[in-house]
C-alpha cells in the first residue's frame, strides 16, 4: 500500500500453514477396526491436543469403526492409547510425522501408513491358562509330554508333566491338546479341541471321547489306568460227611464236586461313575459350543448367555463330584 503526505502505511502479513486431511484408524491385526479405545492426538512440538474435521477434540477420544478425520499440518504428532478395548493390549506411546505433501510416516512398530492414512494395530492380550493332568482319582500325574497346537498344527507350547498345574500364556483362539507320551499305566489321551475367548475362557470344542472339564481359565485332562488283568484265586479246601443229629463225622460217604468254586472279595464298582462322566462331558460340550455362538452373535441376549452358562456351571459342578467320588473309591482300594 502506498500513502501520500503525512498518511500512515500499514502493512499486513497473513500466512496460514497449509493443512492436509489425515484419517487414523484403529484396527486389530486381522484388519477389524476397533471400537471402544480412548485414544489422544498431540502436537508434538506445542503439546496441544489437535481436533477432528468436527472440532472435537482428541483427548481421551473413544474411537468407534469408522476412521478419526482430523486437518493437519507439517510436523510431528504423538498418538496415546489411554485404554483399549476388551481383550487387546495397549499400544505404546509413538510418534508419527504429516510431510509437506500430506504423506503420513512413523517408526513404531504398533502402526503403518499408507498415504495420509495411519493404521494403528492393537494386539490381542494373551491369558494364562492352567492345565491339568490327572488320573481318575483326581490326583495330578507326572510324565506325560504334552503339545498345545494351533490351527496352522504349529507347536506354540510343550512340556512334561510334573504333578503340578501348568500355566501357559496363549492368545484368544482354536487350540489342540496333544498327548505325545502317557506315564506307564496309563492310556494315552486323543486330541483335545478347545477354545480361549478374549475374556480368557476355556471351552471344549470336541473332547473327542476324553475325559476332559473346563473351568473358567482351566483345562482338566484326564488319563485312565491300563486296565490290570484280574488274577483267579486258587486254594484249597476240606469237606466232611457229618450226622445231621451228632455232628459226628461220617466215614464211607461217597460224593463228588462240579462246578467252579473261586473266592473273590468284593469291590466297589465305578463303572457307573465312568458312564456319568462320558454323559457329562458330551452335555459340556454342547453346552460350551452354544456359548461361543451366543457370544459371537450380533445381538447378544445376556440373559440366555447367563442361562446358559449357569446350566454349563451346574454340569462342571457334577464332573467335579464325580471325580472326588472316584477319588473316594481309589483311596479305599
Amino acid at each position: 500500500m502506498y500513502g501520500t503526505g503525512n498518511d500512515t502505511v500499514t502493512w499486513t502479513n497473513t500466512y496460514t500453514s497449509a493443512q492436509f486431511p489425515i484419517e487414523i484408524s484403529k484396527q486389530n491385526i486381522a484388519g477389524d477396526n476397533l471400537d471402544n479405545a480412548t485414544v489422544t492426538v498431540r502436537d508434538k512440538q506445542t503439546g496441544q491436543v489437535v481436533s477432528d474435521v468436527n472440532g472435537v477434540k482428541l483427548e481421551n477420544y473413544v474411537t468407534t469403526k469408522e476412521n478419526l478425520k482430523v486437518q493437519l499440518a507439517a510436523g510431528e504428532y504423538t498418538f496415546e492409547e489411554n485404554t483399549t478395548p476388551a481383550g487387546y493390549d495397549v499400544v505404546t506411546t509413538f510418534t508419527f510425522t504429516v510431510d509437506g505433501t500430506g504423506q503420513v510416516t512413523t517408526t513404531s512398530t504398533e502402526a503403518k501408513t499408507n498415504g495420509s492414512i495411519l493404521t494403528v494395530i492393537d494386539q490381542a492380550k494373551k491369558h494364562d491358562i492352567e492345565i491339568s493332568k490327572v488320573g481318575l482319582g483326581g490326583e495330578d500325574i507326572a510324565g506325560a509330554q504334552i503339545e498345545i497346537r494351533d490351527t496352522a498344527n504349529q507347536v506354540v507350547n510343550k512340556w512334561t508333566s510334573n504333578g503340578a498345574v501348568q500355566t501357559i500364556s496363549l492368545l484368544p483362539g482354536v487350540y489342540t491338546f496333544h498327548e505325545i507320551a502317557t506315564p506307564t499305566g496309563y492310556v494315552k489321551v486323543t486330541a483335545i479341541t478347545f477354545a480361549i475367548s478374549k475374556d480368557g475362557q476355556v471351552y471344549i470344542l470336541n473332547g473327542d471321547g476324553n475325559k476332559v472339564a473346563s473351568d473358567q481359565n482351566t483345562l482338566t485332562v484326564v488319563d485312565e489306568a491300563v486296565a490290570k488283568q484280574v488274577e483267579t484265586p486258587t486254594g484249597s479246601f476240606t469237606i466232611q460227611k457229618v450226622d445231621a443229629v451228632t455232628n459226628a463225622v461220617l466215614e464211607g460217604a461217597i460224593f463228588s464236586v462240579t462246578g467252579k468254586v473261586t473266592e473273590t472279595n468284593s469291590t466297589v464298582d465305578s463303572s457307573t461313575i465312568d458312564r456319568e462322566l462320558t454323559r457329562f462331558n458330551e452335555e459340556t460340550a454342547t453346552l460350551q459350543a452354544e456359548l461361543e455362538t451366543l457370544q459371537k452373535a450380533e445381538k447378544v441376549d445376556e440373559a440366555l448367555i447367563n442361562e446358559v452358562q449357569a446350566e454349563l456351571d451346574l454340569v462342571n459342578n457334577k464332573v467335579a463330584s464325580l471325580f472326588s467320588s472316584k477319588k473316594q473309591i481309589s483311596n479305599q482300594h
